[in-house]
């Protein structure tokens, strides 16, 4: 014959304060996922022959907070890990693209290049216009208090937007947390 499990009556505020400490003690554990998304459906203006850093300003989600928004974008770690991250822009349709020019995507540690994500060169468009679509992943070493952004330039003689659909303007970071 089985024995009855004892019981104990617990109060809203013991609930409150057990679930407010687990909470704590959750996010002092070393080992975890921070996870970060954004998009941008502002049409953000990128100069020609500037690098340009993408303010995607509308967050998706943002567990602990880790960007902030605005002309100086940027996401920053909270800890020490492995980044993994992912990024797409579109520029808006236009003719102004000739041969020999180029849009890149580029992702920057500290304010340094760490990886070209993307790049597209050496195409024309003739008389009709194109949307050019820049994307690309990358994994990177940061410690507590780097900062990552995502960069563009382009080189099409003309000053360009980002096309204004969120779905193709986003960015994803996910740090792996080892201390």
């Amino acid at each position: 014959m089985r024995e009855a499990i004892p019981t104990r009556n617990i109060t809203a505020a013991q609930t409150t304060r057990s679930t407010r400490n687990r909470t704590l003690r959750d996010k002092e554990t070393p080992d975890r996922t921070i996870a970060s998304s954004y998009c941008t459906n502002a049409a953000q203006t990128i100069s020609n022959n500037t690098t340009s850093i993408i303010n995607y300003e509308d967050k998706l989600y943002d567990d602990y907070g880790c960007v902030t928004v605005g002309a100086a974008w940027k996401w920053t770690s909270i800890g020490v890990g492995v980044v993994s991250m992912l990024a797409a822009i579109l520029y808006d349709a236009s003719t102004a693209w000739a041969l020999q020019e180029e849009a890149s995507l580029m992702l920057y540690k500290n304010g340094v290049m760490v990886a070209l994500l993307d790049r597209k060169d050496n195409f024309t468009t003739g008389s009709y216009a194109q949307y050019i679509f820049l994307h690309g992943s990358f994994e990177v070493d940061v410690v507590k208090g780097d900062y990552l952004d995502v960069r563009t330039i382009q080189k099409s003689s003309a000053d360009l937007p980002l096309n204004n659909n969120a779905l193709a303007n986003y960015v994803c970071f996910r740090l792996n947390r080892h201390g």
